[in-house]
């Protein structure tokens, strides 16, 4: 990577997670916000992370203080550590170390390996929606998602289901034992705004009340 391409995605990524901050830091109900839209090569996004947090104990994440670090999950595909595994060890150590969690999504596609889950540090497993499609069609498939959900589980990890669309795929998963689940069986990618709007205590009232 040359050193202006570089610049200029640490310029535009700072920017990005500056406004990005500014808008969620009111959503307190949300345990956990993913950086997974932020288009970067991992270490050029750890680089832009660590400058945005002070030193501890004076937590100030990007100028917007009391923001936890721990409520930042950064989500990685398994494409992203095919290249320089070592430098990717690195990346999440520093992230760990910061308390910012580490996800690694879509697997299940692509270059998917077991080993990778053994020698990467990953906080949780995201199961693709590939899969998740056909868990309630076949044997095949509902043993996979059985078989990756205990892998996950047994190395300490949460495990998501990503693409969930149907009630039937909601109650085979909750029994095959997965810690969380999304997709437009719940809700759709949304404005900020119109998140904020969902979560404001009213709504939630109105929602328990209907």
């Amino acid at each position: 990577m040359s050193t202006a391409v570089a610049t200029q995605m640490k310029t535009t990524g700072n920017c990005d997670l500056r406004e990005w901050l500014k808008d969620v830091k009111r959503l307190e109900q949300l345990e956990q916000i993913s950086g997974a839209h932020w288009d970067l090569e991992l270490g050029a996004l750890t680089e832009i992370i660590l400058e945005r947090i002070a030193t501890p104990p004076a937590v100030v994440f990007d100028n917007v203080p009391g923001f936890d670090p721990n409520r930042l999950e950064v989500e990685i595909t398994e494409t992203a550590i095919l290249h320089d595994g070592d430098e990717v060890k690195s990346a999440i150590a520093r992230l760990h170390a910061l308390g910012v969690k580490i996800a690694l999504d879509d697997f299940g596609v692509g270059y998917s390996s077991l080993s990778h889950l053994r020698m990467f540090p990953f906080d949780k497993l995201k199961i693709d929606q590939t899969f998740i499609a056909d868990c309630t069609k076949g044997v095949a498939s509902a043993t996979l998602v059985h078989a990756v959900i205990s892998v996950g589980r047994a190395l300490g990890m949460k495990v998501v289901a990503e693409g969930v669309e149907t009630e039937q795929q909601r109650q085979f998963l909750k029994i095959a034992g997965v810690h969380a689940m999304q997709g437009y069986l719940f809700g759709k990618p949304m404005p900020i705004a119109a998140l904020r709007e969902m979560m404001s205590p009213e709504a939630v009232r109105q929602r328990l009340r209907a």
